[in-house]
This record gives structure tokens, sequence and C-alpha cells, in this order.
């Protein structure tokens, strides 16, 4: 509250709060700089402003007070027919730009110098610049330029295959599953000189086709298996 400024009132259910970590623009301001969060460790990105703030608005609109708590702020003077109204809506970018509260942690760089988002804790910065919601982390969707958003961020599953029931299973199943079916296709060959009729052949090569299938799967949990070890966590990023 600045002297001069007309009072802002924020209607709001009583005993509700806001979730800040999915608000973005004025909502956020509003709701982290008058405790209205449901979340804890909620920054105001608000920062006080100086002589040189607001820069870029016209010096007939730019009225300079004093907030209660005796810090500079600036006011924005609008002239209408019942007289004028002075509102302090703005956010002072650290370039000596100023914006609306509407532009302030929304995930855009709407200062110019990122100052408007570095404050807020309602996004995920990527490693590349941008910053996205935190809906949008580890969604199997590449947002960030460098899939930070995926990879690399200590909070997305970065294996082929993670859990390591899952890795020691493969690994075994199909060991087991290559050396046992390479053992019975060997065999089941080597009787089919011996066979006479046309019932028993049938079976054999019914056993021997059945077991060839196994084979590939078998086969397949292996490769899996050492593609796994052979990437580690980089395979996020190779994928």
């Amino acid at each position: 509250m600045a002297f001069g400024i007309t009072p802002l009132r924020v209607r709001y259910p009583e005993g509700a709060r806001l979730s800040c970590r999915e608000t973005f623009g004025e909502p956020y301001v509003l709701g982290s700089c008058l405790g209205l969060c449901r979340e804890e460790n909620v920054t105001c990105p608000l920062t006080p402003f100086n002589s040189s703030s607001c820069i870029e608005l016209p010096s007939a609109r730019r009225v300079f007070t004093l907030a209660k708590e005796n810090y500079l702020t600036v006011a924005l003077r609008t002239h209408t027919d019942a007289g004028n109204i002075y509102t302090n809506n703005l956010f002072s970018c650290d370039n000596g730009r100023c914006i609306t509260y509407d532009k302030v942690c929304n995930l855009a760089d709407d200062c110019g110098d990122f100052s408007d988002e570095i404050n807020c804790t309602n996004h995920f910065k990527c490693k590349s610049g941008e910053y996205i919601p935190h809906s949008a982390v580890c969604d199997h969707k590449e947002d960030c330029k460098d899939h930070s958003d995926e990879c690399e961020n200590g909070r997305c599953s970065e294996w082929l295959i993670e859990q390591w029931y899952l890795k020691a299973f493969g690994v075994i199943a199909g060991v087991v599953s290559v050396l046992t079916n390479v053992y019975v296709i060997g065999n089941n060959l080597r009787c089919i000189r011996k066979i006479t009729t046309h019932i028993k052949m049938t079976n054999t090569l019914l056993i021997a086709v059945i077991a060839i299938g196994d084979l590939l799967v078998g086969l397949f949990l292996v490769v899996i298996s050492c593609v796994n070890f052979y990437y580690n966590r980089s395979y996020c990023l190779r994928r």
C-alpha cells in the first residue's frame, strides 16, 4: 500500500488457498505476495523501485510515492472524468523498464532481461534458458530445446529400464531362454533324422517353431539389457 494510491482489495474465499504452482501472471503475483498460496516456500517476485525505474513511461503519467514500508514505488496516473486515478500494479525490471503484473511470472521474458521470471517458483527453468510449467516436466515430451525437462534434471527416469528388479529379470530370463531354447532346437534337429511317422515329425517341428520363438524373445531381452547398461543414464539424451 502506497500513499495516494487507491487501495487494492482482493476477494478470495475465506480459508481457501491458491495453487501458485499452477498460476501465472497477476494471480501469481497477488497470491504469492499476499500469502494466499497453498504451497510453502513461494517467493514474492516484486522488487523495490528506484529513481530510474519505468524509464519508458511518459513522465506525465509516472508518479513516485512512498509505500508504507518507506521504500520508493511508482504509481501510474490515469485521467478519467472523475479525476486522476493512481495505480501501482507495476513491476520494476532490473533494466529499468516496468511491466504490469499480468506479465510477471508468465513464462515469457517480458522485461527483456528475464528479471520478471527469475524470482518465480511456478516454473521450471530449462538449461537452455526458457521457462516451462512444472506440469510439462517428466511428461515424456521434450518441451525444452536441450531436453532438460526430461533428461539430467534429477526428477525423471533416465534409464531405458529404471527398476533394478526389471534389469535383473531381463538379464536372467534372457540368458536362460537363449541357452534353453538353443538346446531344444539342436536336440530336435538331431532327432528329425530318426523320425519315421508323420505325427511325430509334425510334433517335433511344432516344438522347434515354439523354441525358435522363445529364442527370439530371449535374444530381445538380452539385447535390451545390454543397451540399457551400455547407454546408462545417457539413454534419455540419445533416444
